[in-house]
């Protein structure tokens, strides 16, 4: 057991390695990535965008515009005058930082902690949510704290959070339904995975029966620059986290333990979330969006506990991560090739 000056230690070692960790990969160009040029109109014209959304007359049509991402960079830009660039690069900021020490924290071993964010570098996803779908991933960063705070995804403080992230990015408001599916499901047949996972792939299917239509109804409006909102039907994806779902079913049924009530929700969480994506895979655009925030959680669940099925699932997915970024040289959100990426942040190793 750490004591409190010890864990009071940690805590200030973990602020400390998050804050240069999220000040290194904040420090890339706008231009490596896509849809960083629309970000900088979008900071540019708030206030111009607040006079067309915000209509008094009409709060139904507000609330559909995702006014809380506005409203907060509206904010930003009266109070401290920061440029657009500027503010964009201190939204990566807090995702990164927020990302990087909600896995140094969960564990309380920066050790472990450090071989996630590792783990996390592995993988093109880990890119994508960190430093790609920015509105996206600014909201999962207060979910992260949240998390930290009151760590259980069924509890009144983590859905409502939720909910209200749903007004930064409509996303969000899709995973309230998943959770509250879930915890609905636990109500009726008691906390067996076999049903969360059942009812999970039934609701995934039928969201995908509708395809195209949810993801419109459900303001996916800005599909330009994300390789989130391809459609992949290659069949790679689909094995590659099938074969991860398989390794955290088998990690989760022999760990299994209240007194870790943030890993085991967090486990399950990403077996929800990875779960939901297979579900979604042949048939909805918005299924590497569904991927990309799941992998996080599916980064941490791997460190869960330490025996051969984590060391594995470790090992699978840096593979998998590793090749994919060689074979693929950038992803379709950026604008040059990885090595380009890592020449600017590890000169000394290129």
């Amino acid at each position: 057991m750490l004591t409190i000056k010890a864990k009071t230690l940690m805590l200030y070692l973990s602020i400390i390695i998050a804050g240069f960790y999220a000040l290194h990969l904040s420090s890339l160009p706008h231009e490596y990535f896509k849809d960083r040029s629309n970000y900088l109109v979008f900071i540019s014209n708030t206030d111009l965008l607040m006079q067309a959304r915000f209509k008094p007359d009409s709060i139904v049509s507000t609330l559909a515009n995702e006014p809380l991402f506005l409203l907060i960079t509206q904010s930003i830009q009266s109070l401290f005058m920061f440029d657009p660039e500027t503010t964009l690069y201190g939204y990566v900021f807090f995702i990164c930082f927020t990302v990087c020490l909600f896995l140094l924290r969960v564990r309380n071993n920066l050790l472990v902690g450090v071989l996630a964010i590792i783990l996390l570098l592995c993988l093109p996803e880990g890119y994508g949510i960190q430093l790609g779908s920015i509105r996206q991933s600014f909201a999962m960063g207060f979910l992260l704290i949240v998390l930290l705070i009151k760590p259980n995804i069924h509890s009144k403080a983590f859905l409502s959070t939720v909910l209200v992230l749903g007004f930064i990015h409509s996303f969000y408001f899709l995973i309230f339904i998943i959770l509250f599916l879930d915890k609905t499901v636990i109500k009726i047949h008691g906390d067996k995975i076999f049903f969360r996972v059942l009812y999970t792939t039934l609701f995934g299917l039928l969201i995908s029966s509708v395809g195209l239509i949810v993801g419109s109804l459900l303001g996916f409006r800005q599909s330009e620059g994300y390789d989130s909102l391809s459609t992949d039907t290659s069949g790679f994806g689909f094995l590659v986290w099938s074969i991860a779902l398989v390794f955290l079913l088998i990690n989760y049924t022999k760990s299994y333990s209240s007194k870790s009530q943030i890993r085991n929700n967090v486990m399950t969480f990403a077996i929800i979330g990875i779960t939901f994506y297979l579900s979604l895979y042949w048939f909805s655009p918005i299924a590497g969006r569904i991927i990309s925030f799941f992998s996080l959680f599916t980064v941490f669940s791997v460190f869960y506990r330490y025996n051969m099925t984590s060391f594995f699932l470790a090992l699978f997915l840096a593979v998998y991560g590793i090749s994919t970024i060689f074979l693929l040289e950038r992803s379709n959100s950026m604008t040059v090739d990885f090595i380009v990426m890592y020449d600017y942040l590890i000169p000394f190793a290129i």
